[in-house]
């Protein structure tokens, strides 16, 4: 439940924020038109994939898989860490404003953990989702720092949603338990989450143990 929450709401915020910066912005020029319009659909398309993941696994009886499997069937593909760098594209392609600072060394990233990498990349799409329904427009910027055998950090920090901000083209209506269930997935990792905000920003940083 906790994945498909944060993966639809990703992809559905995504369309949100698309169809608003259309209705916004009607006289675009006609390439913009079509990029956003080509997002729309890979948006559209990802989201009904998770339904049908949905769907698969409330099934009676699920369908094998080649290897007579039962469950195969209904596994997909998990994020991964390297994943985080196309989540941000996709938001810039939405866009977005967002800035990615990758510190981590490539060699180590290779072997951070599938479980580990799937919490960071579910932690960074959240906050993102967040920062476009919240403060639509404000840039964002996105960290990855650590080493292995200590942590493992993402942080991300956006501007304050202006007065009057509301009216632009985001329109992105969140469920309310977006942070909550950030908090539960970074402690079921054994890590520690911290939301501050100042008069200016809004910061989301996730600390995680790293094996070595």
């Amino acid at each position: 439940a906790r994945e498909m929450h944060d993966s639809l709401a990703h992809h559905l915020a995504v369309l949100s924020t698309l169809a608003g910066a259309l209705e916004y912005n009607p006289q675009a020029p006609p390439e913009d038109l079509a990029r956003a319009a080509d997002a729309i659909r890979s948006s559209a398309h990802a989201s009904l994939d998770d339904l049908r993941s949905v769907i698969g696994v409330l099934r009676d009886d699920p369908e094998p898989s080649q290897d007579g499997d039962s469950t195969g069937a209904l596994e997909r593909p998990q994020p991964t860490l390297r994943d985080v760098p196309g989540l941000v594209e996709e938001w810039r392609r939405a866009g977005a404003s967002v800035v990615l600072r990758d510190a981590l060394d490539d060699e180590a990233t290779d072997h951070v953990p599938a479980a580990l990498g799937r919490t960071v990349y579910r932690v960074a799409q959240e906050a993102l989702t967040n920062a476009a329904k919240h403060a639509p427009g404000e840039p964002v910027r996105v960290e990855l720092r650590g080493r292995p055998g200590d942590r493992l950090e993402l942080a991300v920090s956006n501007g304050l949603a202006q007065q009057g901000a509301g009216d632009g083209p985001s329109g992105v209506q969140g469920s309310g338990y977006g942070l909550v269930g950030l908090a539960e997935r970074v402690s079921l990792a054994g890590g520690s989450l911290e939301v501050t905000e100042t008069s200016s920003e809004h910061r989301l940083v996730a600390s995680l143990p790293w094996p070595a």
